[in-house]
């Protein structure tokens, strides 16, 4: 009977354990962060490469870091994808990055999920490393200047979001 409460308390803080490092218990996310936002290059699902600078002096940018198989990524989806239809050409650039998965499993999960947003594709997890990230999701408010405003793992408040645009 012993060894089976502690085997069920042993499988509970592992679980707890992969959740909290995967970042799909989901809190409030890192503190707010502040500097400048690390440059990138990454390729779309359809092979043009885009960088973070290209916005940088243009456009406010909100930098998702997601997985095709977060449950709590996929939650953020909706939100995402009203605020692109309202500030798209705006002052605001949403930006999906998709970490570690092939192009084939990306590609079907945004048919399966009508995601308007430019998707890129973070295979080498390169880029995940540069913004420290250590769970899913976390997303970036980077104001126009190319500073990271806010960090966290919810869509920052449209406040913020349309300060950041219009500064």
């Amino acid at each position: 009977m012993k060894k089976k409460i502690i085997s069920y308390i042993l499988a509970t803080f592992i679980a707890f354990a992969f959740l909290y490092q995967t970042g799909c218990a989901d809190g409030k996310g890192g503190n707010a962060s502040s500097g400048p936002a690390p440059d990138f290059t990454l390729a779309d699902i359809n092979g043009k490469n885009i960088s973070l600078n290209d916005f940088i002096g243009k456009d406010a940018v909100l930098l998702v870091f997601s997985t095709t198989w977060c449950p709590y990524c996929k939650e953020k989806i909706p939100g995402l994808k009203k605020l692109y239809s309202e500030y798209n050409g705006k002052g605001l650039q949403v930006l999906a990055v998709y970490i570690q998965e092939g192009k084939d499993k990306i590609a079907s999960f945004i048919g399966k999920n009508s995601m308007p947003y430019p998707i890129l594709m973070d295979t080498d997890g390169a880029v995940s490393q540069k913004y420290g990230v250590f769970g899913v999701p976390s997303l970036f408010a980077i104001d126009k200047k190319g500073n990271v405003r806010e960090k966290g793992s919810n869509i920052p408040d449209e406040s913020l979001l349309k300060t950041l645009i219009n500064e």
